[in-house]
């Protein structure tokens, strides 16, 4: 069964999203696996998808568009601008280079990808309010704000969800980001809800990861093996319990998280939708949820507000 959402009044998505970062990058890489993943996935009730025109340079893009080439008006497709295209002409640049590689004429959730450190966020958002008035885009979002930017921002009325990451080893967003996304009714899309997989395993080890991006992690290290494995502990424990897979769990923490509307999944290979789909339609306990959460390491909450998985942010000193 397929759990879905409003993020508008006239926009509902599936609460998992198909993302496509992993286009490129990951040992698992498969241009023709990705798109059947995302035809699948459709067909499978799956109707949100995520790319940025950083993704790959612009092949994340053009494969969704391939994709859902016939099938356009069935899916919610999300895009992004870079920070270095956040000046107001070059926005509308990108928008129009993006339209084209994901072969459609408007898109349904245009995102802010990184804040710039150097153009003041909310003439960014003046333009992507005039795409919006244009048609040419549905609805505004942002990525990767935190506190600082949000403050910056004196009209947030327009933008309707921020995508962070967000899971049980990553939780700087609940100090500030969540409690204004319950009270403002905005939608947080939680990308990397499994850790770039680490959530999914029995026991942690360094030497274990992939040679692809997720040596880059700066916790995904020895030395926070053991807060690492209390919490994977956790979730095997949980996993029994509900007989459901270890990433089933995982996810259905950060769905049942106040504040979240979508959690956004890759996937290299069509085994994994399954698991994805699992993670809808049901619910934690009040109490197995708190087992979880309370599962998690003191690096998930703590650290400079512009930390992120990887240890840059646009606008990180």
């Amino acid at each position: 069964m397929i759990e879905r959402i409003l993020l508008t009044e006239d926009m509902e998505v599936s609460r998992v999203c198909l993302g496509s970062w992993q286009v490129k990058g990951f040992v698992s890489s498969n241009e023709k696996l990705f798109l059947a993943c995302v035809e699948n996935a459709l067909d499978s009730g799956i109707n949100f998808f995520d790319t940025a025109e950083a993704y790959s340079k612009g092949l994340a893009e053009q494969l969704i568009g391939r994709a859902l080439k016939d099938k356009r008006e069935k899916a919610v497709i999300a895009t992004k601008f870079s920070h270095n295209h956040a000046e107001p002409r070059l926005i509308r640049k990108s928008l129009e280079t993006s339209l084209k590689r994901l072969n459609t004429d408007y898109i349904d959730l245009y995102q802010y990808h990184w804040p710039s450190p150097n153009i003041p966020l909310e003439e960014s958002i003046a333009e992507m309010q005039k795409l919006k008035s244009e048609g040419k885009i549905r609805a505004i979002g942002v990525s990767n704000w935190m506190q600082p930017e949000w403050e910056e921002v004196t009209d947030i009325s327009e933008i309707i969800s921020v995508q962070n990451s967000h899971s049980l080893l990553w939780r700087r967003s609940e100090k500030y980001v969540l409690p204004l996304c319950v009270s403002k009714n905005l939608g947080l899309l939680a990308y990397s809800p499994i850790f770039q997989g680490i959530l999914t395993k029995e026991e942690f080890a360094e030497k274990n990861l992939p040679d692809d991006y997720r040596k880059q992690l700066i916790y995904a290290k020895d030395e926070y093996k053991n807060e690492i494995q209390k919490c994977l502990t956790a979730i095997g424990k949980i996993a029994q319990k509900y007989e459901k897979t270890r990433s089933q769990v995982a996810l259905r923490w950060v769905l049942d998280t106040p504040g979240v509307k979508v959690a956004i999944v890759g996937m290299t290979k069509l085994s994994q939708l399954s698991d994805n789909l699992g993670a809808m339609a049901w619910k934690l306990t009040d109490e197995d949820y708190k087992f979880l959460s309370d599962s998690s390491p003191s690096f998930a909450f703590n650290g400079n507000p512009h930390d992120t998985l990887w240890g840059w942010h646009s606008r990180k000193r």
